[in-house]
């Protein structure tokens, strides 16, 4: 969806937009791929006080034990974790 549709949804719609953490299963292929591949998948989520994203990673990351996988709480959102990103890259 485009940013003028959404705009538009939101000024006409009687209910407001939500969000929600992807479930636990769409993890599962990046998850696979980084295991097979021998890498360590780095995951790095919003704050665990305002999203439910790092939990769903969490339980996802239960089915593969064997994998090498950091988590990681960033507490925080926005800008700042889009820099957090970034920097992880280098």
């Amino acid at each position: 969806m485009d940013t003028s549709t959404f705009l538009e949804m939101l000024q006409y719609s009687p209910q407001l937009p939500k969000t929600s953490a992807p479930p636990p299963p769409l993890y599962y292929p990046i998850i696979e791929k980084a295991f097979q591949t021998g890498d360590t998948l780095i995951c790095i989520h919003p704050s665990s006080k305002t999203s439910g994203t790092m939990r769903s990673a969490q339980v996802a990351s239960q089915d593969f034990p064997a994998a090498d996988i950091r988590i990681v709480d960033t507490q925080t959102v926005a800008c700042n974790l889009g820099t957090l990103v970034l920097l992880a890259n280098q």
